[in-house]
C-alpha cells in the first residue's frame, strides 16, 4: 500500500513538473551544455530510461 501511494505522487510530481517547466533562456555565448531532444513518436523512446526513478526492493 505504501509503494502504491508513493508511485501515485511521483506520476503527480512529474505532471506538475511538465506543466510548469521553466522557459529557456536566450544567451549571446555558446552554450555550456547541448540540448538532447527526445520524441515519444521516435520507436525506441522509453521514458522509463530517461527519467530517474528510484525503486526499493
Amino acid at each position: 500500500m505504501a509503494n502504491e501511494v508513493h508511485d501515485l505522487r511521483s506520476g503527480w510530481k512529474l505532471r506538475e513538473a511538465v506543466k510548469n517547466a521553466l522557459p529557456p533562456v536566450m544567451t549571446s555565448r555558446p552554450a555550456p551544455c547541448q540540448e538532447m531532444i527526445y520524441r515519444a513518436e521516435d520507436p525506441d523512446f522509453d521514458l522509463r530510461k530517461l527519467v530517474p526513478y528510484g525503486n526499493k526492493s
